[in-house]
């Protein structure tokens, strides 16, 4: 969990997955939750909040680098003016796509991705691109 405060807004967010790849294959496959949730107290006070569980495919292109996508259910909720969906709280289908480096160490991971997702909400979609650092078990 991750919680960061720039002036009076808030930005509090967190990622948990879990995923298989067999060794020495290019292809992997895993489950992941997601929580995102900006709170906005300077012109406008607002709060925006995203959940996501997503089901995602890897291709390891080399061994260091990666290509990663999937399908998932995001519901996101509105609190105040946020003027980006139709009603206070919303459950959409939408995707990911992105690629990352792994950067292994004795008996754990560290990787860097960047992944672009999109939800296809009531007419149009809305984006946001985390770069996300952790750490592979």
């Amino acid at each position: 969990f991750y919680a960061r405060r720039f002036g009076e807004d808030e930005t509090r967010w967190a990622i948990v997955g879990l995923g298989i790849k067999p060794p020495l294959a290019p292809i992997g496959a895993g489950l992941e939750g997601m929580f995102n949730d900006n709170a906005f107290k300077g012109g406008a006070d607002a709060s925006f909040r995203i959940l996501a569980a997503t089901a995602n495919v890897t291709y390891t292109a080399i061994p260091t680098a990666y290509f990663i996508g999937g399908l998932g259910m995001y519901n996101a909720k509105c609190a105040g003016t946020c003027g980006l969906f139709a009603s206070a709280s919303e459950t959409d289908v939408g995707f990911n796509l992105g690629g990352g480096l792994n950067i292994p160490l004795t008996g754990l991971g560290v990787y860097v991705e960047a992944r672009l997702h999109i939800i296809n909400t009531e007419g149009g979609s809305t984006k946001f691109l985390p770069i996300t650092v952790g750490i592979k078990f």
